[in-house]
């Protein structure tokens, strides 16, 4: 066996700021000196608790037969799965074994990947305090699919990112087992070469979303089936779009010599912007196919309007703005930090998502658990930007909530959750 290499590089996270850090009322260990509240997300208590840690080692197969030489494994906090911040990494040895040593005690996720072979990972049981986990994850030989990106006229296209994931990505990231004992989850992005060629090797049969983008070209998104008979993927890619021609008005009169935005044009934050001639009326280069918002740059108070781009020949459209007085948005300026816990009062890593409090009494998600919603080594993870009202913030993974806490304008609040 082999001592697994450590990743030094831990996973960040929004920390609060000073003021945001718990009251003695709230973690009873907490120091109250002035060096310590200065320092950000620095907790101390007396006496220092020694960390139970375990061992856990194993070995990467193949399926069928062989060991994976050079696999990449990792041990994932199951708490913030599926973020893949990997605290612990290392490589499989020739033999395909790999150790990890002095591991916390607790509930981790081994994720194990190699070229051509679909990822792998488990979620392992807790062990007790010097306990040894033997676990071998089992990679499976996976499929490849492959396209060829061309540009308006037909030419490959070089220098296009191709970025597949699972079409339904809530249930590859569940607990369970395949056939061979590991459940698989496979993103992938490639770029195409000068033959316009992008291949994605290690595929799992299944359900697959891909979305391409080139900076000089409309993006395109297509969903298709792999199996072990056919791959649903078009041979070749025409990142091509349709422009739009047409007339602006505003309430009924053209409106001359101004900016008119996509806000999306080329695809999701890639903004196209032409200008309206003496007579109100636009070209646009080639546009993302789907629905496209319009705003006008020079009528703020204007609202934005949508239409529909389709595949074909140049359309022509008349865009009619209207301006209608419209109530300010409620200000988004208050700030939530919340404190996860262990049940030894210690500060936890964790994935948390914030839900709103409606006025009966129901919650809504308002913040996704992502991987920009995971506490830092102190435990805290701040969520900004938000309306006045109630807001409970919510560990995913084990389903424990917070009590309700109040976001006000301008303030800075804070939610204590106890995550086990």
């Amino acid at each position: 066996m082999m001592r697994g290499d450590p990743d030094p590089a831990a996973a960040s996270a929004t920390t609060s700021p000073p003021e945001c850090l718990p009251t003695a009322e709230t973690l009873p260990h907490l120091a109250d000196s002035a060096r310590d509240a200065a320092e950000l997300g620095t907790l101390t208590s007396e006496p220092t608790m020694p960390v139970a840690t375990c061992s856990i080692h194993g070995r990467v197969l193949l399926t069928g037969a062989g060991v994976a030489a050079g696999a990449s494994v990792s041990l994932v906090p199951t708490a913030i799965w599926p973020a893949i911040r990997s605290e612990h990494a290392t490589t499989a040895a020739p033999d395909g074994s790999f150790e990890f040593l002095d591991v916390p005690c607790g509930e981790w996720v081994l994720l194990a990947s190699h070229a051509d072979f679909v990822d792998s990972f488990l979620f392992l049981p807790p062990q007790p305090a010097g306990g040894d986990l033997a676990v071998h994850p089992i990679l499976e030989r996976g499929l490849t699919a492959t396209t060829i990106v061309l540009d308006r006229d037909g030419s490959p296209l070089a220098g296009c990112r191709g970025h597949i994931a699972l079409l339904n990505r809530s249930q590859a990231w569940s607990p369970g087992t395949s056939a061979s004992g590991s459940q698989t989850m496979t993103e992938r992005t490639v770029v195409s070469g000068s033959d316009g060629r992008m291949t994605w090797p290690g595929l799992a049969a299944a359900d697959w979303r891909l979305i391409v983008e080139h900076p000089a070209h409309p993006s395109a998104r297509l969903a298709f089936t792999l199996t072990g008979e056919q791959c649903t993927l078009p041979a070749t890619i025409r990142l091509q779009g349709t422009p739009l021609r047409g007339e602006c008005l505003l309430d009924g009169e053209v409106v001359a010599e101004t900016s008119l935005r996509f806000p999306d044009g080329l695809g999701p934050g890639r903004p196209v912007v032409v200008g309206t001639d003496a007579v109100g009326r636009f070209v646009t280069p080639p546009l993302a196919i789907g629905g496209q918002r319009l705003l006008l740059e020079d009528f703020p108070a204007v609202a934005e309007i949508e239409t529909q781009v389709v595949m074909g020949h140049p359309q022509t459209c008349r865009l009619s703005f209207l301006t209608e007085p419209q109530l300010p948005p409620p200000a988004a300026t208050g700030t939530l930090v919340v404190l996860a816990l262990g049940r030894d009062g210690r500060p936890e890593r964790a994935m948390i998502e914030l839900l709103l409090v409606d006025a009966g009494g129901g919650s809504r998600v308002v913040r996704e658990a992502t991987d920009d919603t995971v506490t830092d080594v102190s435990g805290h993870v701040t969520f900004s930007n938000l309306v006045a009202g109630d807001y409970l913030a919510r560990c995913p993974h084990t389903d424990v909530t917070s009590a309700p806490s109040r976001v006000s304008s301008h303030t800075v609040s804070r939610a204590l959750l106890t995550v086990f």
